[in-house]
């Protein structure tokens, strides 16, 4: 289990602030809706947005107290567009979209923003299966 709040003081205990956050919070289940079990849907949505929420989390703490942070989030052109085999992985990238959204809504007060970086992920593991 990780330990996203003793991260968070490790970098404050060497850097003396955490001024800056990336998540980038994924793993991957591809198959279609009829192949995949649901304890690898619950697995995929687990990481990619539980993981995400408490590692955003754990930064914000200290971003609020001291009243500054950047939190950068990644979501996935599967996210935005889809992609055969990946719904359990486009799904969470596109609700991650949206929460980005809110949260930069929410933390605006306490001179926190939130932006979403959606990149294409084209590389030798899915070559075979993107299509955009």
């Amino acid at each position: 289990m990780v330990d996203r709040a003793k991260i968070v003081e490790t970098a404050i205990k060497n850097f003396g602030c955490v001024d800056i956050a990336t998540n980038n919070a994924g793993i991957s289940r591809d198959r279609s809706i009829p192949k995949i079990s649901e304890r690898d849907w619950d697995f995929v949505h687990h990481v990619r947005l539980k993981g995400t929420f408490k590692d955003t989390l754990a930064a914000w703490l200290h971003m609020k107290k001291q009243n500054y942070g950047r939190i950068f989030i990644t979501s996935s052109d599967s996210g935005m567009y889809g992609n055969f085999g990946q719904a359990s992985c486009s799904a969470p990238k596109m609700v991650l979209i949206r929460s980005v959204n809110t949260v930069a809504i929410e933390e605006e007060k306490y001179n926190i923003h939130c932006n979403v970086i959606i990149h294409p992920a084209a590389n030798r593991l899915i070559q075979d299966i993107l299509i955009i």
